[in-house]
């Protein structure tokens, strides 16, 4: 996972305030790059930020319960008196919310799903179950009391004011607010809405610069969650917000649109027809690893194994997405039923990358559902 904050001024009342940017429409500064979702919670508390108002973009509501001990932990690491190490992990996307609550940082949180609940008529009741199906940890009468107001749907969750609303009907904050984007949000967004990537992309930065939104603390946060060829979402969403002209422009980049069209045919099954694509267009980006990965992507699942692992073997490991991407290929091969073909991508990748955790775990399910059968 791979985390960029972005940051402007960091308390909030800074000895040497550093001015805010309007989000969507004037660059983003000072980029700070992290690891992990422990590092955004360190960062926050590290530059005093308390009784914050946090615009959270995110399939996840980060909100589920840090056991006492637990946090006591992560509590000792950020004072300087535990160990680092040993908490890292404790904070994930699902629960580093509940770690800024405790430690008083945020008072507000405005959660923008990518889910279309908020399109029906009868969104307060969609929204409810959502809550009560996926974030089971939240108390059943908090959830009852969450109303339909304005657009969201509010109420108190864990705790703290949250209003649930989608990228059109967040509402502006005069408060200066702190800003998180996962970037997982837009692959979830463009299959609720059943549009491409890119169209989505654009709608969330139309609604997000309307807004005017000043921050002093954006940050952007890529998941390994996602596929790997997936990654060009995080480094044009970055983009967008470094340079938002890119985003008012009629028409966005060609290598975008490139990369949107294969990764879209690649997901829809037209495996063959991306290939095509990517034969007849990709010589004109020779150096972009997302077209290079989807053309071999393509290429092993039609069985092309010799042209595909040529182009992998010789990035990965030194490129961890490249092995990443690999492991994609094996997990599409077993959900097709090709267990020996999936197999034999699995082991590939342990030989290329001896220390790969995820390809030696998908290996172990593999053998334990055959075993099964």
């Amino acid at each position: 996972m791979l985390l960029i904050a972005v940051v402007c001024a960091c308390a909030d009342k800074p000895a040497n305030p550093v001015p805010s940017f309007i989000v969507g429409v004037e660059p983003a500064m000072y980029e700070v790059g992290t690891n992990d979702y422990y590092d955004i919670v360190k960062l926050w508390h590290s530059k005093g930020f308390r009784n914050r108002t946090l615009i959270h973009i995110s399939p996840y509501d980060g909100l589920e319960i840090i056991p006492e001990d637990r946090f006591k932990a992560i509590k000792d690491s950020l004072e300087g008196i535990g160990s680092t190490a040993a908490v890292r992990e404790t904070i994930t996307s699902r629960n580093y919310l509940n770690a800024a609550l405790r430690f008083g940082i945020l008072k507000e949180i405005f959660w923008v799903i990518p889910f279309d609940h908020l399109d029906y008529i009868d969104a307060e009741a969609r929204v409810k179950q959502f809550l009560s199906r996926k974030s089971s940890y939240f108390d059943k009468n908090d959830i009852d009391a969450m109303a339909f107001t304005k657009g969201c749907v509010s109420g108190r969750l864990s705790g703290v004011k949250t209003h649930i609303c989608s990228t059109s009907t967040l509402p502006r904050v005069n408060d200066s607010v702190i800003f998180t984007i996962n970037d997982s949000f837009f692959s979830v967004m463009a299959a609720s809405k059943k549009r491409n990537i890119l169209g989505v992309i654009k709608l969330f930065f139309d609604d997000i610069s309307s807004k005017k939104l000043k921050t002093d603390s954006l940050s952007i946060i890529q998941l390994h969650d996602e596929m790997a060829r997936r990654g060009y979402i995080y480094e044009e969403i970055r983009e967008m917000f470094s340079n938002p002209d890119t985003a008012g422009k009629s028409l966005p980049p060609e290598l975008w649109r490139l990369r949107d069209q294969a990764d879209n045919m690649l997901n829809g099954g037209g495996i063959i027809e991306a290939l095509a694509l990517l034969k007849k267009r990709g010589h004109e980006y020779p150096d972009d690893r997302y077209l290079i990965l989807m053309k071999a992507t393509a290429e092993l699942l039609l069985g092309m194994n010799n042209d595909g692992m040529r182009t992998i073997g010789m990035r990965c490991p030194e490129e961890k997405m490249f092995c990443r991407g690999l492991v994609d290929v094996g997990v599409i091969l077993k959900n097709q039923g090709k267990n020996s073909e999936a197999a034999d991508i699995f082991a590939r990748v342990i030989k290329l990358d001896t220390g790969n955790s995820e390809a030696r775990i998908e290996l172990g399910r593999l053998k334990d559902s055959i075993a099964v059968k």
